[in-house]
């Protein structure tokens, strides 16, 4: 697969022989774990869930700790001054729309909300919980 000329042809053993095989095992080991990171990452950000209005997170919260223990209102938008500087400084990959899970019952409901409501959350959705 290597171009035709004599600047190719080492004898085995030599310098470029070493650094041809030792490049092509180099990328023989990347490609397999590329491809296995690749499959990890896919897996991870797979959507698991069809819905995620705020009906479906009140349903969540409501299943796992009771209807009328937690209610999860208020979708607050990130701030947006459109593309300018201050847009773009506002408006980030760490931007977040803030859903405010109220309960009541203490430790143990707020354990129950967090193991029910985080592995079902949008990456770009914060949870705010308060108790009261």
């Amino acid at each position: 697969m290597l171009p035709p000329g004599k600047a190719w042809e080492w004898p085995e053993g030599s310098f470029g022989d070493d650094l041809l095989v030792a490049t092509a095992t180099e990328l023989a080991r990347i490609e397999s774990e590329a491809l296995s990171l690749l499959d990890a990452a896919i897996a991870l950000y797979k959507p698991r869930y069809r819905g995620w209005s705020l009906a479906d997170y009140q349903d969540v919260a409501g299943a796992a700790v009771g209807v009328g223990v937690a209610t999860v209102d208020g979708g607050i938008a990130p701030p947006c001054a459109g593309l300018s500087r201050v847009g773009a400084r506002t408006w980030s990959e760490r931007s977040r729309y803030i859903l405010r899970v109220r309960y009541s019952g203490g430790a143990s409901v707020l354990a129950a909300l967090r193991a029910a409501l985080d592995p079902f959350k949008q990456g770009h959705i914060w949870l705010l919980y308060v108790e009261g």
